[in-house]
């Protein structure tokens, strides 16, 4: 199939670093670089569906 058939295979490939990407799902927290002065705004999202945002000041 050439690729005029099919817009796919036109698209460049990604090379995905799998430990990063699986760094991205679990329990752990990753530390995020925090100045003096800025809010942080922190969501959580349940296994359910359901939301909660905090915004932290210094």
């Amino acid at each position: 199939m050439a690729s005029a058939d099919n817009p796919l295979l036109s698209l460049p490939l990604l090379d995905i670093d799998a430990e990063a990407f699986d760094r991205l799902y679990g329990f752990v927290s990753h530390p995020i670089p925090f100045r003096a002065g800025r809010r942080v705004a922190v969501r959580v999202v349940s296994q359910f569906g359901e939301e909660s945002t905090k915004v932290l000041q210094p």
